[in-house]
């Protein structure tokens, strides 16, 4: 497994620094300001840092403020506080948090909590992509099938003599079957003013 990576958000006076320290000590650690919530650093996101939120010290406010922050889609984070309360455990049902660190976890705990984390940020990321990529794929097939009915209308052709031809078109201009369905739909809007 990689190095583990962290942005850390929490106050210098917290009964937790010493421990997360400890716990953090072979990891790649960058510091958020916790004063004032601003844009999270752009590694953040999923398969960079993981956010580490100590919660002791930061008011009500605060909270709110970073938690609509931390909330955000592809945002991976671990909560930690001197004890887990209900507005802990509510804070982290929220913002959709991967772990929670109190101060009885100790170093090793804590340490595994945290690698844990990583491993799910590792899947989640993972199953985004694939669900990324299928997405794309199923606009792909759409536009490729809106294709195929236009030059089966057009050409009063089969639906294997569209692919077909498609395919020759795509090989023809170096493109992507995509690409060449595109130009035929295209074309199609030019010479007949039809819309999507």
């Amino acid at each position: 497994m990689a190095q583990l990576k962290i942005a850390l958000l929490q106050e210098n006076d917290s009964p937790l620094h010493d421990m997360l320290d400890a716990a953090l000590d072979k990891a790649e650690v960058k510091e958020l300001d916790p004063v004032a919530p601003a844009n999270l650093p752009e590694d953040l996101f999923c398969g960079g840092r993981l956010l580490l939120w100590n919660l002791h010290g930061f008011s009500l406010e605060q909270r709110r403020a970073w938690a609509g922050l931390a909330s955000q889609d592809e945002v991976d984070l671990v909560l930690a506080a001197p004890e887990l309360d209900q507005a802990g455990e509510e804070l982290a049902r929220s913002c959709g948090a991967l772990g929670f660190i109190s101060a009885s976890h100790g170093v090793g705990l804590s340490r595994l909590t945290l690698d844990m984390a990583a491993q799910r940020q590792e899947i989640i990321c993972g199953l985004l992509a694939q669900e990324a990529n299928l997405r794309q794929q199923l606009a792909d097939r759409d536009v490729i099938e809106k294709a195929k009915s236009i030059l089966i209308a057009a050409l009063g052709i089969s639906e294997p003599e569209a692919m077909s031809r498609l395919q020759q078109q795509a090989r023809r201009t170096n493109q992507k079957l995509v690409q060449a369905a595109q130009g035929v739909i295209a074309a199609n809007q030019a010479f007949n003013g039809e819309q999507d």
